[in-house]
């Protein structure tokens, strides 16, 4: 997964994450099993234990987690900060040493609660890739100031890939 900023009149960005969560997530699916609806949150990643995930990367962006006050939710947030002033884009990527395994799960999303304390809204892309090789883009707009939560689809009726006839 890959949240992507681009310039907007120079300003640098700054966005902060209490958690990113999947609706759904599994390391052990059985092939013949059948997918099936979730009905709980199943966070993916935490900040509670005031460590930085490994599967972080970025590319003009500064990460830093801040505390108490300073915390969307919980003791801990995810403080991002995009350099965009002098550069062109900025991205921050999550990729986890092996994949997940979402097959044995169907309409299903990622969600995360974000919070721009720029001054100015941000339009931001969140792209989303498989092992297949295969992704897609959502685009979303943080505005300044509010927490909102950010829902990406995962699975369902309009996840489809044209070239192999299927629905994900």
């Amino acid at each position: 997964m890959k949240i992507n900023t681009h310039k907007a009149n120079g300003i640098a960005s700054l966005a902060m994450l209490s958690t990113i969560s999947f609706l759904g997530i599994s390391t052990d699916t059985l092939a013949n099993e059948r997918p099936q609806k979730l009905t709980a949150e199943i966070p993916l990643y935490t900040f509670e234990d005031g460590v930085l995930p490994s599967a972080f990367d970025t590319q003009n962006t500064h990460l830093q987690l801040v505390k108490n006050d300073e915390a969307l939710d919980g003791e801990y947030s995810l403080k991002v900060a995009y350099k965009t002033k002098k550069n062109n884009t900025a991205r921050f990527a999550i990729t986890p040493n092996s994949a997940f395994e979402w097959g044995k799960y169907k309409d299903f999303h990622i969600a995360f609660d974000i919070k721009n304390t720029g001054s100015e809204s941000v339009a931001i892309s969140l792209i989303m890739g498989d092992v297949d090789g295969y992704s897609y883009e959502r685009g979303f707009v943080a505005p300044v100031g509010e927490k909102v939560t950010v829902y990406a689809k995962m699975d369902g009726h309009d996840q489809y890939r044209p070239a192999l006839g299927y629905a994900n």
